[in-house]
């Protein structure tokens, strides 16, 4: 009892510091990592999601008095309390960080929790495992940065280009393909052939689909690569302009 009273007099001292007209934001910040504090060491059983929130808020609006003086930025604490919120709370909360950074200007400086985001919800979508959520997996892995997009867009090249080479007597053909040929190894022409093909400059590749399915897949290939293209370059300028 005598914490949770604690806790509403912070609360209150909270309410009282913002009715000013000046309010002092450090001061604050400071109230709210006194009840995070209370509230982690007591075990307590309210969630400490909005609390974290608001001294993040606040913690920011504070500096933003001081002459925009940044470089005093500390979140520290967030690493402190962010692993007792559950694991929808800690994503959402991520989430709310990156924005409030990007609204400060501040992008850069949500490197350190990008993982731990990106960790949070490979483990939300795991445990639902419904083939969205896998999708999601896959999308999110091939999001996380402009060198796994790299990373995939290499893979899938090669996996076409596996999928392009000549079938099997008596197995389900979907296109005839007729290939130019630029080197004696097989495989490798195969892959020089479809990243050509892929990027538009080659047309001399002849590709003919044989059946619905094959018709069906090259769409999804052309459909898949231009998409990942795209992403990889609006990641890469997202990168270079700071968005």
């Amino acid at each position: 009892m005598e914490l949770k009273k604690l806790i509403e007099e912070e609360y209150n001292e909270i309410q009282l510091e913002l009715s000013k007209i000046n309010p002092d934001y450090n001061s604050v910040t400071d109230k709210y990592n006194t009840i995070l504090e209370i509230k982690r060491n007591s075990n307590n059983s309210n969630s400490i999601y909005l609390d974290l929130k608001q001294m993040s808020k606040y913690h920011l609006l504070s500096l933003e008095h001081k002459n925009y003086n940044y470089d005093q930025l500390n979140l520290n604490f967030i690493n402190r309390n962010v692993e007792h919120l559950n694991l929808i709370e800690k994503i959402a909360f991520l989430d709310y960080l990156k924005s409030l950074l990007k609204k400060y200007d501040l992008k850069d400086n949500f490197c350190e929790f990008k993982f731990n985001l990106f960790k949070s919800k490979i483990s939300y979508n795991w445990k639902k495992r419904t083939p969205v959520n896998i999708f999601k997996i896959i999308f999110l892995c091939i999001n996380y940065n402009i060198y796994t997009l790299f990373i995939f867009l290499v893979l899938f090249i090669c996996f076409i280009s596996l999928l392009f080479l000549p079938a099997p007597k008596n197995f389900f053909v979907l296109f005839e393909i007729e290939n130019v040929n630029y080197m004696h190894n097989s495989f490798l022409n195969n892959i020089f052939n479809v990243s050509l093909w892929l990027s538009g400059l080659n047309d001399d590749l002849k590709i003919k689909p044989l059946n619905l399915f094959g018709l069906i897949f090259i769409i999804l290939i052309r459909i898949t690569f231009i998409g990942v293209l795209i992403d990889l370059i609006f990641n890469e300028l997202k990168d270079k302009l700071k968005l």
